[in-house]
């Protein structure tokens, strides 16, 4: 490629490792979870993001500076702008950072796309695509359990609840497939919801920090925010927008100048939320989904900055910077 360095997978994770201007991140709170998931995020980052940003494929072109912020955005471009359906691939490949290219780690984030496939075409409406996304399901949730439904993961080994969360996901899947068969289609969609929720009870015996727990509970939230939106459950969601704002107020104290300003613009678009709930008739109306749907839109983002942060503290939050200005 006119005698310019071919930018490889390999390459991809030892330069972003290397790109601190001589600051040495393995020795970072943050290191074990990035050396782990960047084998994950580098087998996605390099296709996708050279296309949808047209990156260049050689990085001999770049100075130095310019070279390090190109391969930290990769990293930040990924984080914060993976889907937020559900317990979304990232969310779940930080809980397993360990490994995440084990078999657990893939089966479950193989099942959890499955699931968020389904729940998207049953909100869409794409009948044509219920029973074939169903079957997919039913398929990779089989594969998974058949290899841990009596052996779990390692990181489960003391989960007494273990045996009863795989029957209890079988069961939900079973009543997801006789709602679609039945033609109850809005039921089945919240089902898919509710089980997406339920996901997350697979790593509750998993030691975590406390920044990782809330995230993992704001996911939850967002699942149930969307159900309860949807069915109209006034008091619900109104507890459950409560919750969300004591976690966003948690992370106060996690903010840089750039994260601040995403955490300002979801704080704002909470407040505007809440009006909707609040107002006699509360409502209900697309306006507050979309105002939902920026806000969980948002959270990843902050969630991003907040990760590369903890991950590199002493690098500038370059990529940050240049994302958190657009609106």
């Amino acid at each position: 490629m006119n005698g310019k360095k071919k930018l490889t997978n390999s390459s991809c994770r030892k330069t972003i490792i290397s790109s601190t201007d001589g600051v040495d991140t393995r020795n970072t709170p943050g290191w074990r979870a990035f050396s782990g998931i960047s084998r994950f995020i580098c087998r996605i980052s390099l296709s996708e993001y050279r296309a949808h940003y047209r990156l260049i494929p050689s990085i001999d072109v770049f100075s130095c500076k310019q070279c390090r912020r190109l391969k930290i955005c990769i990293l930040f471009l990924v984080l914060s702008n993976c889907c937020c359906l559900a317990c979304d691939d990232t969310l779940l490949a930080l809980l397993t950072f360990e490994d995440p290219q084990s078999v657990f780690s893939v089966g479950i984030r193989n099942f959890n796309r499955d699931l968020s496939a389904l729940g998207t075409a049953l909100k869409a409406k794409q009948i044509d695509q219920y029973d074939p996304l169903m079957q997919k399901v039913m398929d990779s949730w089989l594969e998974f359990s058949n290899k841990f439904a009596v052996n779990p993961p390692d990181i489960a080994r003391n989960d007494k609840d273990w045996a009863s969360k795989i029957r209890d996901t079988g069961e939900r899947i079973g009543i997801i497939r006789k709602l679609i068969a039945s033609k109850e289609f809005t039921q089945a969609h919240d089902n898919v919801l509710t089980l997406s929720g339920k996901l997350t009870s697979f790593f509750s015996a998993i030691g975590m920090s406390v920044l990782k727990k809330s995230f993992l509970q704001a996911s939850e939230l967002f699942i149930n925010m969307e159900q309860e939106l949807s069915t109209q459950e006034t008091i619900k969601i109104q507890t459950s927008l409560a919750s969300f704002s004591i976690i966003l107020e948690s992370l106060s104290t996690k903010l840089n100048d750039s994260s601040k300003r995403v955490w300002e613009r979801i704080k704002t678009s909470t407040a505007d939320f809440k009006i909707l709930l609040s107002k006699n008739p509360p409502e209900f109306s697309k306006s507050a989904l979309k105002i939902l749907t920026t806000i969980k839109s948002d959270f990843t983002e902050l969630r991003s900055h907040i990760l590369m942060n903890e991950w590199f503290p002493s690098i500038p939050d370059s990529p940050a910077s240049s994302t958190g200005g657009q609106q």
